[in-house]
């Protein structure tokens, strides 16, 4: 490990009000936000000005029929983007029926935002101020002594000035961390750099009279054991090569900035935009027809009473015609499906699903809004794939269709089912946060694939002559006819990008069969170039209900809701958050207003019957079928063998458990406000040895390990990637094919999910 001296922190006797006053204020300045959120923020403004050649034809009015919805089969006729804007002084005004209830409901969810976000920020900030170097290094959160060089990708001519990589020092390998990809991260000089550091800060801390820079904030890109790549916020960065660099593990506020703007576009009406649209210009569809849906039940009558905010009702019905349904076809075939007891006819199209996953998908098209619960292992991925599979195949609808969820990871597997459905997916992410094996279908894989590409990097090369041009001019101080021309030059140039780049990205979205991505990054910018009527939340039940919010305020008109309020909630860190309700989803909310159209999953093919009878039983109510069992009873899922599970084999039936309690007492220890427990470590050790030993069939991926706890997280990812001692014992044990393999990237998993080891069942509510 390497190490670096840091500065004394001086004040420790200071009142702890003052310290807290000192948290905060610079928690705010270790907020970061990535490079490529930033760049989208600038372009969405660009969007809204851009003119085009061919214009798209817009309805003039609001469609009921899906065949006169000019909206949308104009994005599918006209490859040209239309001319689009955000149609002025749309946001209600006082004296409007809802203008109260929403400031209410802002006043009511951003200040619980602040808190969650300051909460972060102030982790971070404790880690730094608190942790002393050797234990920051060691539990991952920071990376010393690195040397960095500017990263350039194929054919490029110049750095861009934004991405670099950091390397260790020659020889060595960085040690387990937490720099993944997508994370936030920032920079300072290595050596005899504090901890403590403020947002300007000398280059030189032996010269602090000496020139000073801000901090320059980044997100990974790439990492492995040899580099760690990042973009940064900040552009044309030049770092001095015979400096030695630091990177601290940093917060982002991107969550709550763009939770709060669709907390925001509540406050516009898609319809007025719609009926204002025109053949000469179409009105982005800002915010969600579903508002009086989404509003209807908040507060519910307690919470009025106890913040006093007043709701007089909305006239929602729950089971309100959709969008979809404005097609015959689908009208007809989703009010036959949507019962229990279907009436199936010739033609209908087969799918591989059992009764209430079809039920499920005849609701989500019979409605405008529905919830659709999905316990463990029901297939709510599989659904979901088979509806857009449905829609876009069979029916042949024409809208865009939106898919979020509230992990990347949900989100790749989503799009990996998508791709091995037939459909042709668009996965939309940031740059490092796309899984490698789906690059191929993500956004900035079809703009290099795009042919006009070569166009563009041509424009790229223009600009970056013209700037060459007037640097050259510039230093001597020239105000020629010259200058000026270059200077004109350059913006046209930019406009010319920025129009191609847009035009690019429209002709993408509009070509995907479904748009995938993450709740967040749906707030971004880029999505301005379409507009998104149907939208599906998968996880919906992991996402606070301001995030939720984010992919419908681009015109929803449909939306269903995917996910199971009965396990994780919203993960919240602040208490006062957490006491406000900012931890209850959306989904569930929904779900409590009983409302709208609700259906379970009620098959589970993930759990041996003797694991989901507890789950039946204490959550749904025993209404959980199992789907791993056989006509005859017997369990299709069968345990592992294993010495532990033999010596509770029943006496009566001859049978080896499925599920097994091993109680220990060894002490707990605190991490970074989490727990650890190191005895349990080596108990954990001893079953995958056992497993692997008792199953020579079984190799270490196919098993995954649980628990609940951050820090006894990546004390396991420590031990079990490595950890030389374990790496050694287990490799000369079983071989490398079979034990687990030393770390290759930061992302790669070292288990599968065969079977599960789960630590700590019932963890520690915060921890």
């Amino acid at each position: 490990m390497h190490r670096i001296l840091s500065a004394s922190l001086v004040g420790g006797a200071r009142r702890v009000s003052r310290r807290q006053q000192t948290l905060q204020k610079t928690a705010q300045r270790l907020i970061n936000v990535p490079t490529h959120e930033l760049c989208w923020a600038a372009q969405r403004r660009q969007n809204s000005t851009l003119s085009t050649d061919r214009e798209c034809e817009s309805s003039s009015q609001i469609q009921t029929s899906s065949k006169n919805y000019n909206r949308w089969t104009a994005h599918r006729e006209n490859k040209q983007m239309p001319r689009r804007e955000d149609l002025p002084q749309d946001s209600i005004q006082e004296g409007h029926k809802l203008f109260s209830l929403l400031g209410a409901y802002r006043s009511h969810f951003v200040p619980l935002m602040e808190h969650e976000n300051l909460e972060e920020a102030n982790r971070t900030l404790e880690r730094l101020s608190t942790w002393g170097v050797d234990e920051l290094i060691e539990e991952g959160y920071m990376l010393t002594d690195l040397t960095v060089y500017e990263y350039r990708k194929k054919n490029e001519r110049l750095h861009d000035g934004h991405t670099f990589g950091f390397r260790p020092p020659t020889g060595e390998l960085f040690e387990s961390n937490l720099f993944a990809r997508g994370v936030h991260v920032t920079v300072v000089p290595s050596t005899d750099s504090p901890l403590d550091y403020k947002d300007n800060y000398p280059l030189n801390f032996k010269d602090p009279m000496g020139p000073t820079i801000n901090i320059p904030k980044a997100v990974v890109l790439y990492s492995t054991e040899e580099e760690v790549r990042v973009r940064f916020l900040e552009g044309r960065l030049k770092f001095p090569q015979d400096m030695k660099w630091r990177l601290d593990l940093s917060a982002s506020d991107i969550a709550f900035t763009r939770a709060k703007d669709a907390i925001n576009s509540l406050n516009y009406d898609p319809a007025k935009a719609e009926v204002a649209s025109s053949a000469e210009r179409q009105y982005a569809l800002r915010g969600t027809y579903l508002r009086d849906e989404l509003l209807g039940g908040w507060p519910s009558n307690s919470e009025a009473q106890s913040q006093g905010i007043a709701n007089d009702g909305f006239n929602t019905d729950g089971d309100a015609s959709s969008l979809l349904c404005s097609d015959e076809a689908i009208r007809d075939w989703s009010h036959r499906y949507s019962t229990s007891t279907p009436d199936v006819k010739d033609g209908d199209p087969e799918l591989p699903l059992n009764p209430s996953q079809i039920q499920a998908i005849a609701m989500m098209m019979k409605g405008s809004l529905t919830l659709v619960q999905g316990p463990p292992g029901t297939g709510k991925t599989k659904t979901i794939i088979e509806t857009i599979r449905l829609l876009k195949k069979h029916f042949q609808i024409f809208h865009p269709v939106l898919i979020c969820t509230y992990t990347n990871v949900a989100v790749d597997n989503l799009v990996g089912g998508l791709v091995q459905a037939g459909l042709n997916p668009l996965r939309v992410g940031s740059e490092g946060g796309v899984r490698e094996d789906l690059e191929k279908w993500s956004l900035q894989a079809k703009m290099e694939t795009h042919s006009s590409w070569t166009t563009l990097t041509k424009l790229k090369d223009k600009l970056i002559d013209q700037r060459i041009r007037l640097a050259k001019l510039s230093p001597r101080g020239e105000k020629s006819l010259e200058v000026g021309q270059i200077k004109e030059h350059i913006t046209a140039t930019r406009s010319q990008i920025r129009k191609l780049r847009c035009q690019m990205q429209y002709e993408i979205y509009c070509a995907a069969d479904v748009v995938c991505t993450t709740c967040l990054t749906a707030g971004a910018p880029s999505f301005g170039v379409l507009d998104f009527p149907i939208v599906f939340l998968d996880e919906a039940s992991m996402s606070t209900e301001p995030a939720s919010l984010i992919p419908l305020m681009h015109g929803c008109r449909q939306l269903a809701l995917i996910g199971d309020h009965k396990q994780l909630p919203p993960v919240i860190t602040s208490a006062i958050a957490q006491k406000g309700g900012l931890s209850r989803s959306l989904f569930e909310r929904l779900m409590d207003e009983k409302k709208y159209p609700t259906i379970m999953l009620n098959t589970q093919y993930r759990m041996h019957p003797t694991i989901s009878a507890f789950p039946s039983k204490n959550f749904y109510n025993t209404a959980l079928k199992d789907g791993t069992v056989l006509p005859s009873g017997a369990a299709i899922l069968s345990p592992p063998r294993s010495r532990h599970l033999s010596r509770r084999k029943s006496l009566q039936t001859g049978e080896i458990p499925s599920v097994l309690f091993i109680h220990h007492d060894n002490y707990e220890i605190t991490k970074d406000r989490s727990k650890a427990n190191l005895k349990e470590i080596s108990i954990v050790m001893a079953i995958l040895e056992d497993l692997l030993l008792s199953n020579p069939e079984m190799n270490g991926k196919d098993i995954g390990i649980i628990s609940p706890y951050v820090a006894q997280t990546r004390l396991l990812d420590f031990t079990l990637k490595d950890d030389p001692a374990w790496a050694k014992y287990f490799e000369g044990r079983f071989g490398r094919s079979r034990a687990v393999a030393k770390r290759t990237s930061s992302s790669s998993p070292p288990f599968g999910t065969t079977i599960m080891v789960i630590l700590d069942s019932l963890p520690i509510e915060g921890a």
